[in-house]
């Protein structure tokens, strides 16, 4: 067993001004490494583009100028997959809230 160690109040004093003098940590830069988790990430903003009228092709088109390479099809495929997995996840909360 170890023993306890005492803190004076001037030691916990000091260590509570350095903890509170820190700087906010930066967020994690985010790797996405598939096109599959690029379409999952951007869920919401191609669903946007969507009902503003764009069509599948039109956003592979605007991903492409980006280096982002996929097909009109395999983006229209990741993206009702995610909406799937999506819609499923909601269902699912929604019977674990009524039980």
């Amino acid at each position: 067993m170890t023993a306890a160690t005492a803190y004076s109040r001037i030691d916990f004093e000091k260590l509570a001004e350095t903890l509170r003098a820190l700087p906010p940590k930066p967020p994690k830069e985010v790797k996405i490494n598939s096109a599959r988790k690029l379409v999952a990430a951007l869920f919401e903003e191609i669903g946007g583009l969507r009902d503003k009228g764009y069509a599948f092709s039109d956003i592979q088109e605007i991903l492409s100028k980006r280096t982002i390479t996929m097909s009109p099809r395999t983006l229209k495929t990741y993206w009702f997959e995610e909406k799937k997995l999506r819609e499923a996840s909601k269902s699912k909360r929604k019977r674990a809230k009524a039980s």
